[in-house]
């Protein structure tokens, strides 16, 4: 017998309303083939909640995120088990690329009022209103159970056709000046790997130690040989952001005798728009280094 996919659900405790749905949504999952994980069910007295989420979200197949008005304030501000369900899940998106693993699901308000920042850009399924019930429902479970149409097959080319001038044949690379050996290559690919190493870090833990850094600056200290004057200030960005959040971290710490001081606050608020930043790094790192990253043949 086939195994069952499986997902687990992130949510927010809007009201009872919205916790009533989420559980009817799962109820139908489940009765539909998937293996849903609900905190409801599945989380008991005396459970660790932080390694609960770790758990659920890494071994299952897929997470649906529920998004509404309040997860998007919670997954953005960093509160409350949504903000420690969006670290654990940025993290995982960096350095694994499994984008698709996360579906998120709109429920309440519009989209831009309801996405978390890393989650701008991506298609959603809208499950709002009455849509539950209709062909945006099968949608998500075509999607879960790896069932949705695909492509027809293609048939063979055009008489005549011949391919504009401007694309390339399949398999080759432009020559053009910036594509390297491959030596070259793996020293820019290690100083690469090094920055989303650090993102992925800093989003997972909130922080960042001063081994980290020193790593950090270590092993990127050539980047000025082998990249251009944009890259080399891109990652002293990166590194004095990471330190930055260190501080920030550790000011909370110091301050946490009076957690409703303005002084306080405003630490925390730095704190957060810092985590923020770092998870809307994953684009700015391919634009700046892909085209450095060009095997010559």
């Amino acid at each position: 017998m086939a195994a069952h996919p499986t997902a687990f659900i992130s949510y927010s405790w809007d009201d009872e309303a919205h916790k009533g749905w989420v559980r009817e949504l799962a109820t139908r999952l489940r009765h539909d083939g998937v293996d849903v994980h609900l905190d409801h069910w599945h989380a008991v007295p005396g459970d660790q909640l932080p390694h609960f989420m770790e758990r659920e979200i890494r071994e299952n197949n897929f997470v649906i995120i529920v998004c509404t008005p309040t997860y998007k304030a919670k997954s953005d501000k960093r509160t409350g088990g949504v903000g420690y369900e969006g670290d654990i899940m940025t993290a995982e998106v960096l350095t694994k690329q499994n984008h698709r693993k996360f579906i998120p699901v709109l429920v309440r308000g519009s989209w831009e009022e309801s996405a978390p920042s890393w989650l701008r850009g991506k298609s959603y399924v809208d499950l709002s209103g009455d849509s539950k019930n209709t062909e945006n429902y099968q949608e998500l479970l075509n999607t879960i159970a790896g069932t949705r149409l695909g492509a027809p097959p293609l048939g063979p080319p055009p008489a005549g056709y011949k391919p504009p001038s401007h694309v390339q044949p399949p398999g080759r690379l432009r020559a053009e000046p910036q594509h390297v050996s491959l030596e070259l290559f793996d020293r820019r690919l290690l100083i690469h790997d090094e920055a989303m190493r650090l993102i992925a870090h800093v989003i997972a833990k909130g922080t960042c130690t001063q081994e980290e850094l020193d790593q950090f600056l270590r092993n990127t200290k050539d980047a000025r040989f082998l990249f251009n004057e944009d890259v080399e200030s891109y990652l002293r960005t990166l590194g004095n952001e990471a330190l930055s959040v260190r501080v920030g971290q550790q000011k909370q710490e110091g301050l946490a005798y009076a957690p409703k001081s303005e002084e306080f606050q405003k630490s925390i608020a730095a704190w957060r728009d810092r985590l923020i930043w770092f998870t809307e790094q994953l684009d700015e790192v391919k634009k700046r280094f892909d085209p450095f990253l060009q095997i010559q043949e």
